[in-house]
């Protein structure tokens, strides 16, 4: 498959003309309820960007762009934000997902971020388990095969599940959110993540359960000792 046109030639402008680096960035939020969304962000660092202006190239001309920061550098790019109602939504919009819909060119044929892409959820009797799986697509570079993307380009990704992170092979921010660094995109990557959510109803109904079995055996003893 080939990239998208227009992130190809973001690509070539930043990355070999002008010395730049480009950046993706993909967020992915699974809530409780099984809703979720998508948030894609596509940019070129800020001095690559302002050089092409220079030059009389727009490689965002006609979008509204967003100044984000990443690594420690200020990037010009497009951020795009999808939601989904369900989690079936959300795991199969995730498997269709191209680098040039986060190019912002979403109907020009291009390379699908994963290969494979599993969300599960399972309900245990006092918890629930939040797995995520996926494969990145190793990135094949067809008629442009000198292009150092591997250096130059790097691809995040930020996932969010409900719970607390128990195991993942990714890096745990602070705010509980787990970001996967892909900044070889021509070499297979495998993103794994598990949290495990207390289901705090069930719990305080079995301790109140687990208290009013206690009480009834105390009550139940008392009231034998008290016969005798």
């Amino acid at each position: 498959m080939k990239h998208t046109a227009a992130w190809i030639s973001l690509l070539l402008c930043a990355v070999l003309l002008l010395g730049g680096c480009a950046h993706e960035e993909i967020g992915i939020v699974l809530h409780e309820n099984g809703s979720g969304s998508i948030t894609t962000l596509a940019g070129i660092e800020n001095e690559s960007y302002e050089r092409l202006l220079a030059l009389g190239s727009e490689p965002f001309e006609g979008k509204e762009t967003i100044t984000y920061q990443y690594a420690g550098k200020s990037y010009t790019g497009l951020k795009t934000v999808r939601d989904y109602s369900a989690q079936d939504e959300l795991e199969n919009a995730l498997k269709e997902l191209t680098h040039g819909m986060a190019a912002g060119v979403p109907d020009t044929p291009s390379t699908t971020v994963f290969e494979k892409v599993r969300l599960e959820r399972k309900n245990g009797l006092l918890c629930r388990i939040y797995t995520f799986h996926a494969v990145a697509t190793p990135y094949q570079m067809g008629d442009l095969p000198e292009i150092p993307l591997s250096v130059d380009t790097a691809c995040s990704v930020r996932l969010n599940l409900p719970g607390k992170i128990q195991q993942t092979n990714g890096e745990l921010m602070e705010d509980g959110s787990v970001v996967f660094e892909m900044k070889d995109l021509t070499a297979e990557a495998e993103l794994t993540a598990e949290s495990i959510q207390i289901d705090w109803i069930s719990l305080v109904t079995v301790l109140l359960l687990l208290i009013g079995l206690v009480i009834g055996i105390v009550i139940n003893r008392r009231s034998g000792k008290s016969k005798a």
